[in-house]
């Protein structure tokens, strides 16, 4: 009977041993969230103001120093008023207080990859975008592009920064490939891309002359389409709506009609040529040549139409 009084004290003890671990790991992960929310706030904060998050002069460990850059002296001045930011601030050691640097970036980036996939879903649901590139140079003097995306969220037209993404040559291709692999990591199908816009990027106009041309055909093919959709959104109670539809759907006259059937003619006869002219392996010669018969077939067009 002894040892089984003994068994069930120890049993009971041991529980009350357990309970207390856990209230105190309990305690302890929620003093961590909450310092964790208050890093993670305070990153954003720079972020979205615009601001450095670091001095340049800044070192690990400086925590007296008179100027910790804009994050960690907005930490402190949270811990001002948080007793569990100012306990984790004061007595963590340095690697348990996540202010490194490579965990400032860590963060940005998690914080980014969960704005991307919010874009991406938006665009799925709008089942279209128009892509908006840029090129230029950093302070580095590393090329890089700027990649935008627009679309329509409801009824509000959304632009959203998607990357920076530092390029590996300058040529089309090479464009090309980074935006392809961009939209690929970013959950984005390309397919629904229905405008493209480059304005630094000016080598990706060798890719303009092809789109325009299709662009044309497809306009001409979905007319119909198009002005049955101004006229179902010109029956719809918002009057903004209504208003843009029915100015858009005005300019699609006779005069319209005419423009888009030359232009696709046009378009169609000398896109053969932008295409060929594109080839590293066309000789001088036989682009002149070319050049000479697509004249020479404009020239007949224009007096069929004598």
């Amino acid at each position: 009977m002894e040892s089984w009084a003994e068994f069930k004290q120890t049993t009971k003890d041991g529980s009350r041993l357990g309970n207390m671990i856990d209230a105190g790991h309990l305690k302890l992960a929620k003093e961590n969230r909450e310092y964790m929310k208050a890093v993670v706030m305070s990153l954003r904060y720079t972020a979205c103001q615009g601001i450095a998050q670091r001095g340049h002069r800044e070192q690990e460990g400086e925590e007296n120093s008179v100027n910790r850059g804009n994050f960690r002296e907005l930490l402190h001045l949270i811990g001002e008023f948080d007793v569990t930011v100012a306990k984790t601030l004061n007595d963590n050691p340095q690697n348990a207080k996540y202010t490194h640097q490579d965990i400032q970036n860590e963060t940005f980036q998690i914080m980014a990859d969960m704005v991307r996939s919010e874009i991406s879903a938006e665009i799925r649901e709008a089942e279209c975008f128009a892509l908006m590139v840029d090129e230029t140079k950093d302070v580095s003097k590393s090329e890089q592009l700027s990649i935008v995306v627009r679309y329509l969220k409801g009824e509000q037209v959304c632009e959203e920064f998607l990357h920076f993404r530092r390029t590996e040559g300058l040529d089309a291709d090479s464009l090309l490939s980074t935006i392809k692999q961009t939209l690929s990591q970013c959950n984005i199908n390309p397919h629904m891309c229905v405008g493209q816009c480059y304005d630094g990027a000016a080598v990706m106009s060798e890719t303009r002359w092809s789109c325009q041309y299709t662009a044309l055909v497809v306009i001409r093919k979905s007319l119909p389409a198009v002005k049955a959709t101004f006229t179902e959104i010109m029956s719809q109670p918002n009057t903004r709506r209504k208003a843009e539809a029915r100015a858009v759907s005005g300019l699609i006259d006779e005069q319209f009609i005419l423009f888009l059937t030359l232009f696709e003619d046009l378009f169609r006869v000398t896109k053969f040529m932008s295409d060929q002219l594109q080839s590293p392996s066309l000789e001088l010669s036989s682009a002149m040549d070319l050049a000479d018969l697509v004249i020479a077939t404009l020239k007949d067009r224009r007096a069929e139409e004598q």
